[in-house]
């Protein structure tokens, strides 16, 4: 075997005008670039579990995405922790060396190459960084690996070859890369997931985004397979339409601050405009805070359904209402049809508790305080165990372990009415946050309901 001469690579005209695509939607984004730290490490985190545990799975390796987050979050496990587990350490600390190689412009070589399977097989594997010394069989695969004896030298040759590959497209760079390193299958273990990470190290060295496995188990086989017979087409192919993908979503991800701003600012003309009425004005602002506490719950729903095997919330969204309808409900009381989100809850993977959050009018009780409140749209819950097949109350909601009742905006202020501990009492708060009420709600949920934590 001898490395394939990078200069010797060709592609057809399509894949040429994908490449040119990918080159001009990136200068677009570079247009916009840099991006601020925050957002660069958001970018980054956004990505790398995806990433993480496909290039796992398609060796085979069973873990989820949740996994791999829960690990992510601590970057350690116990000293008893599962082979499982061990390899989603090792796939980040090799993801990190990459983006650190990259920064400190460490050049291909064997070295590199070597402490890149290293990190990878690190507690799972006796010769991890270590070229094989014997022969090996891949098998299913329509070639042989060359002898042990000739892995360095080929590596060595692949190494010498980079640099001269520097002129050809980044994309044609990485695929030549992936696809000589997993040729020379110079370890025992681990070949498929450093060279997804060599290709990586080549699309972040060139400006672009790593994108670990481009596509399906078959066709990313298929495309390396006709690699190794110089048909380069399939495998640049890939390569290049994840690439798109992921930069169309880095676009979109970095223009939400935008958006957001210029969604206030039109916000913000529209309730100073002269021709809106009184009203309408006022149905902006309460849209707007009503929008906000929504996705208070519906993020605080995400990141446990994230970050457990144990306890979970799935939610459904629906449209705020319009401003006919919550005209409707500050003059009669309610409405149809009125929900903001729903949330269902688990507990070791059974429902036990399910909400409804929905739109009324707040009803001012003798004993409160505010009675400027008569006519306000108030978010309202109401709840029942998950396997009832009664209608929820949407009148009063009695739970005595759940303490939110409702919550409002009086003038600028948050107001949540909630139930007393072991009394029948419903009282305001004003001296209480939203993301305060909500942790609180949640906890009310799982410690209460489902006992979690005792």
């Amino acid at each position: 075997m001898s490395i394939q001469d990078p200069k010797a690579i060709s592609v057809s005209g399509s894949v040429a005008d994908l490449l040119a695509q990918v080159d001009e939607t990136l200068s677009a984004l570079n247009k916009r670039r840099p991006f601020p730290a925050q957002t660069e490490d958001l970018l980054r985190r956004r990505f790398l579990p995806d990433r993480i545990t496909a290039t796992l799975n398609i060796e085979g390796i069973g873990v989820t995405r949740r996994e791999t987050l829960a690990i992510m979050e601590a970057m350690t496990i116990s000293s008893n922790a599962s082979r499982e587990e061990r390899e989603i350490l090792n796939a980040l600390h090799a993801d990190a060396f990459i983006y650190e190689a990259v920064d400190n412009k460490i050049g291909v070589e064997p070295g590199f190459i070597r402490r890149v399977n290293e990190l990878i097989l690190e507690g799972v594997h006796g010769e991890a960084g270590i070229f094989r010394k014997s022969n090996v069989e891949i098998s299913g695969a329509a070639f042989s690996p060359p002898s042990h004896v000739d892995v360095p030298s080929l590596i060595q040759d692949m190494c010498d070859g980079f640099p001269a590959s520097g002129f050809i497209h980044p994309i044609m760079q990485a695929a030549w890369l992936h696809n000589q390193f997993t040729y020379i299958h110079p370890f025992l273990d681990g070949n498929g997931r450093t060279a997804r990470l060599l290709q990586d190290y080549c699309l972040l060295n060139r400006g672009l985004y790593p994108v670990g496995v481009p596509t399906k188990r078959d066709d990313y086989y298929s495309a390396l397979q006709l690699a190794d017979e110089g048909k380069w087409d399939e495998l640049v192919e890939l390569i290049a339409l994840a690439e798109l993908s992921l930069i169309s979503k880095v676009d979109a991800i970095t223009r939400e601050p935008e958006k957001k701003t210029a969604w206030i600012t039109q916000l913000a003309k529209a309730a100073s405009a002269k021709k809106t009425g009184t009203l309408h004005k006022q149905y902006l602002v309460w849209r707007s805070r009503m929008e906000l506490a929504r996705e208070s719950f519906l993020s605080t729903a995400n990141e446990i359904e994230n970050s457990s095997e144990v306890i979970g919330v799935s939610q459904r969204t629906y449209d705020i209402i319009e401003f006919e309808k919550w005209r409707q409900i500050g003059d009669h009381g309610s409405a149809d049809r009125t929900w903001a989100f729903s949330l269902l809850f688990f507990a070791d993977g059974v429902p036990f508790y399910k909400v409804i959050a929905f739109f009324r009018r707040h009803r001012v009780e003798p004993m409160d305080p505010y009675h400027s409140t008569d006519g306000i749209v108030s978010l309202a819950i109401t709840g029942q165990d998950a396997q009832s097949r009664d209608r929820p109350n949407f009148y009063v909601f009695q739970d005595p372990q759940i303490r939110l009742r409702e919550m409002l905006y009086l003038n600028d202020q948050f107001v949540a009415y909630q139930q007393q501990i072991g009394k029948q009492l419903i009282v305001p708060s004003d001296d209480q946050s939203l993301d305060e009420v909500v942790r609180n709600f949640f906890e009310d949920v799982f410690y209460r309901k489902a006992a979690v934590g005792t």
